[in-house]
């Protein structure tokens, strides 16, 4: 094999893997194809009902959501370990009951900035917030 074929064949695979889309080693691993419920939004609020507060990761890089009686979608990325984002989700924009944790609960997915997963815990940063959104798997898609 001649050197310049040599180097060909070394650097092929570092450029093809440098082309793949942002966060497409994650969306097949930890957070591709897994629900979660919110057990706990990022300002301590514990939700009454967490099947109303759901978030698939699918692994395509889209995000379903429920938000208590609105639905949506949207995308989510993580660009490295312990990273994560959501582009804009849009949603029905059906009136909910006084005391709907909707908009709070996509307020704390639209602002996250990275996370922690375990077999029964995800938990979501929110950068400048005093605490996490915590969400727990969930049984059936939003």
């Amino acid at each position: 094999m001649t050197i310049p074929a040599r180097i060909a064949a070394i650097l092929l695979p570092v450029l093809v893997a440098g082309c793949a889309a942002p966060g497409a080693a994650d969306r097949a691993g930890s957070l591709g194809g897994t629900a979660w419920q919110a057990i706990r939004l990022s300002d301590g609020t514990v939700p009454d009902d967490p099947s109303r507060l759901t978030v698939v990761f699918g692994a395509d890089g889209r995000a379903i959501v429920r938000a208590d009686c609105n639905r949506g979608s949207g995308t989510w990325q993580s660009s490295g370990p312990g990273r994560l984002t959501f582009g804009p989700v849009a949603t029905t924009k059906m009136g909910c009951p006084p005391g709907s944790l909707g908009d709070r609960f996509l307020a704390d997915l639209t602002r996250a900035g990275g996370y922690s997963a375990g077999a029964d815990r995800l938990e979501i940063a929110i950068p400048n917030a005093s605490g996490r959104l915590v969400l727990r798997p969930a049984r059936a898609q939003p």
